[in-house]
């Protein structure tokens, strides 16, 4: 009796042991097998695409730039926004329109500033000949000369004066440098010549120069 009672309790113990490690090894395989959740978009990261959403349709939608630092004042808000590193599609295309149209703004204000460059020259050009063929005697007149030669990149650039044009074609009178026609206006003490064309150098100093005849 006594042994079939030792043989029962055997038996149970086993039992509940296997019972025991069947349960531990459903629990680790489910653990390793289980994927991880996929991870959930934080309210602060949709808050921070939608606000970099609506600054770049800004930035599209805005006009020309009016002056560099207005321009350089959307560069930055640019630069901001990409800083971000962002990984949104969306936001990805608009960077790309921003980019392009700034780059446009900014080719737009460089050719502005060459043409208003450009323009103030003619401009004190021709009031250097002015000022040379009116002058009251030959000192004023040859410091304005010494002045006016400051602006060429060389007392000898190239002058042509058109004494005629028809049709595109142009015929000119005989080639002279600069200095030489700054001391003709001293001499003849009358500008009777219109600015038509200016040719710079990399430096922005004019290397050829071209003028209109007026009859």
């Amino acid at each position: 009796m006594v042994h079939t009672s030792r043989n029962f309790y055997l038996l149970l113990a086993g039992i509940l042991l296997a019972a025991g490690l069947s349960v531990s090894g459903c629990k680790s395989k489910k653990v390793i097998t289980e994927a991880p959740p996929p991870p959930v978009q934080t309210d602060m990261e949709d808050t921070r695409l939608t606000q970099a959403k609506a600054a770049l349709e800004e930035l599209l939608n805005s006009p020309q730039s009016r002056d560099f630092p207005e321009l350089e004042g959307k560069e930055r808000k640019l630069a901001d926004i990409q800083n971000l590193q962002l990984d949104d599609g969306e936001v990805l295309v608009l960077i790309k329109k921003v980019e392009y149209k700034l780059e446009q703004e900014r080719a737009f204000l460089e050719a502005e500033k060459k043409r208003m460059e450009e323009q103030r020259v003619y401009s004190q050009l021709a009031e250097s000949f002015d000022a040379i063929a009116r002058a009251p005697n030959v000192n004023v007149a040859n410091s304005r000369i010494n002045e006016t030669l400051e602006m060429f990149s060389s007392e000898n650039a190239l002058v042509l004066v058109v004494i005629s044009q028809e049709g595109g074609n142009k015929d000119f009178d005989r080639p002279t440098t600069i200095k030489d026609y700054l001391h003709y206006l001293k001499d003849q003490k009358q500008n009777k010549n219109s600015i038509g064309n200016i040719v710079f150098d990399r430096n922005g100093k004019i290397k050829e120069l071209e003028l209109v005849k007026n009859f």
